[in-house]
């Protein structure tokens, strides 16, 4: 049985719902590639008595090999976690001299510091191993509790998702050698404009892509993440790394121009920067989300030329030019008027291409003829012109973010087939 894990996230604001968890869900994925099965994922307040409690009913369950928590480090008075695993584990508390050393410097240059109160933060358990935290000021610690069968492998490390990352990074590290994972097998990729549940039934139901002696292999597993506008699919074995390659390639084969190794938003800025090709955008009812996905890499400024947000048709006119006769006959929501949005972005800012996207997000402004979820794009160069419709009956956020994961994906697939690679 492969080594599982437990992720635990405190903090009063999480349990909440007014902070996110990020730190989870990058732990995960840290774990699962690296062979790790992750069994649980919980959220606690900073409460003393609850997290002891949800401690020893972790240490009860023999089917959890290590548990990974974040938060609750610092140096205030809701900060319970070292308190906690010292109560949890019957180890006493000390300092860790190194991370006092950081303070103490850290104070000297930031008089205001309450030094006596911020030491709280540098305390650790006398029965566990320090991880450093180089970026902050609180370490993290990492230990067991025992069992009757096999001992629960514990780490503590600080909520700060700058100073958890590489902190993860060394825990996972100490944990690999203490509990001797292997790591598997593991291909993953995305299809694009696939509904989740059409791509199991094409892989994996009756008469599919997987072998049934695959999908009844209890070394195999595979799992698929629905994103707006795309699947992120991945095929994983514990030994045998020839059928999940070949498995994938059946996929691939299967699905074409639709199937991407990585997601679109890295392979298009990249692709952009290679061939040296620079894009604009002319944007209606994505309010301006495809240039902040394109412009989320830093260095965007040598592909992406900019963006037009147009949402009046009075603004279309004057930074676009398109035609009024275009509107009055057509309307904004309309194949013609996405033409010549696009090409009218693509003189505004001298780019090699210009993409467009009008449409009704919702959830007013819809018609028979035309309901929410109505999309018309259109991309232009300098010697061809395309528009095509999308639909997406869904909520304003849904309308946008599947909108602006298609057309990306259809920009990218459009210009390699211009350029030949």
């Amino acid at each position: 049985m492969r080594p599982s894990f437990w992720i635990l996230s405190t903090g009063t604001e999480l349990a909440q719902g007014r902070s996110r968890d990020t730190n989870s869900a990058e732990i995960a994925r840290k774990l699962a590639d690296l062979g790790f099965d992750v069994i649980g994922i919980s959220i606690l307040p900073d409460d003393p008595e609850i997290i002891l409690a949800y401690l020893q009913w972790l240490q009860s369950r023999n089917d959890v090999t290590a548990l990974i928590m974040t938060g609750g480090l610092g140096p205030t008075s809701d900060d319970h976690t070292i308190d906690v695993l010292g109560r949890w584990t019957g180890s006493a508390l000390i300092e860790d001299p190194t991370a006092l050393r950081r303070l103490e410097a850290f104070a000297r240059l930031r008089r205001r510091i309450d030094i006596e109160t911020a030491r709280r933060q540098v305390r650790v358990l006398a029965d566990a191993d320090v991880i450093p935290n180089n970026t902050g000021l609180a370490p993290g610690v990492l230990g067991s509790v025992a069992r009757e069968t096999q001992p629960l492998w514990y780490c503590a490390l600080p909520g700060v998702p700058s100073e958890m990352r590489p902190m993860c990074d060394m825990a996972i590290d100490r944990l690999r050698e203490k509990i001797h994972a292997t790591p598997v097998h593991r291909v993953e990729f995305h299809v694009y404009e696939e509904p989740e549940s059409d791509f199991q039934k094409t892989v994996f139901n009756d008469g599919a892509l997987a072998a049934d002696a695959l999908k009844s292999d209890p070394a195999f597993r595979w799992g698929v993440a629905a994103m707006p506008g795309s699947l992120k699919a991945f095929f994983e074995h514990e030994t045998d790394e020839r059928v999940i390659t070949e498995l994938q390639q059946a996929v691939q084969s299967h699905y074409g121009e639709r199937f991407l190794h990585r997601s679109v938003e890295e392979l298009l800025p990249e692709w952009l920067l290679e061939k040296g090709i620079t894009v604009s955008f002319a944007e209606s009812c994505t309010g301006g989300l495809l240039a902040k996905t394109i412009t989320d890499r830093a260095g965007s400024s040598a592909y992406f030329a900019g963006s037009a947000v147009t949402y009046s048709n009075q603004s279309k006119q004057d930074l676009l030019s398109v035609p009024e006769g275009i509107l009055t006959t057509f309307g904004a929501v309309s194949e013609e008027c996405a033409l010549a949005m696009a090409d009218g972005a693509r003189r505004a800012f001298h780019a090699d291409a210009a993409v467009s996207v009008t449409g009704i997000a919702g959830p007013d402004g819809g018609t028979p003829e035309k309901p929410v979820g109505t999309v018309y794009s259109a991309i232009v160069t300098a010697n061809e012109r395309i528009a095509f419709k999308l639909f997406y009956p869904m909520d304003r956020e849904r309308v946008r973010e599947y909108t602006t994961r298609s057309i990306l994906f259809r920009l990218y697939r459009f210009l390699q087939k211009r350029t030949g690679s």
